[in-house]
């Protein structure tokens, strides 16, 4: 059973990353012709970073969350999501001995990994072919905005951490 502190994180966290989910509907995105998948440039830190913050249920309910804000078809965020967690577990011991490029480059191939599977479930989903040129500009984008979520997840991180401090005095 959760006590009033997990509670508590836990909606910090959901809050956070939902916040990232509505970062995507912008309008100034559909100037720029490419949305940021931040909330998998997040989810790729804490599960690398912060396993302890990284739920089978938060996937699912950041999922369906992302399905519908997004137009995208009902699973397809909650695919997404365990997959992220399923493979940057597989190698997360062995990136985070090497360091700030291992891990870097780490999340240069896995966005290009995760935007073609991404691409093929939609290609699936939607029944026909997807033009496979409209995933170079989001994985350019993810790659461009790694560095500037890095410093925003370890801030959210930090306030996580910090809140039984402040709660209880």
């Amino acid at each position: 059973m959760m006590n009033i502190v997990n509670i508590r994180k836990c909606f910090i966290e959901f809050c956070f990353l939902s916040s990232l989910i509505l970062l995507g509907v912008l309008p100034f995105w559909k100037k720029l012709g490419v949305v940021p998948n931040f909330l998998s440039i997040v989810i790729y830190l804490w599960t690398l970073y912060r396993p302890d913050l990284m739920s089978r249920r938060i996937f699912i309910i950041l999922g369906i969350c992302r399905d519908a804000t997004m137009g995208y078809p009902l699973g397809v965020g909650i695919i997404e999501l365990m997959m992220i967690s399923c493979v940057v577990s597989l190698f997360r011991r062995h990136v985070l001995e090497k360091g700030f490029w291992a891990v870097f480059l780490g999340f240069m191939l896995f966005t290009v990994m995760n935007t073609l599977l991404f691409w093929g479930v939609l290609t699936l989903a939607k029944g026909g072919m997807l033009p496979l040129s409209r995933i170079i500009r989001p994985i350019l984008a993810n790659i461009l905005f790694y560095p500037i979520m890095s410093i925003v997840s370890l801030k959210i991180q930090r306030l996580i951490d910090q809140y039984p401090k402040k709660a209880f005095g």
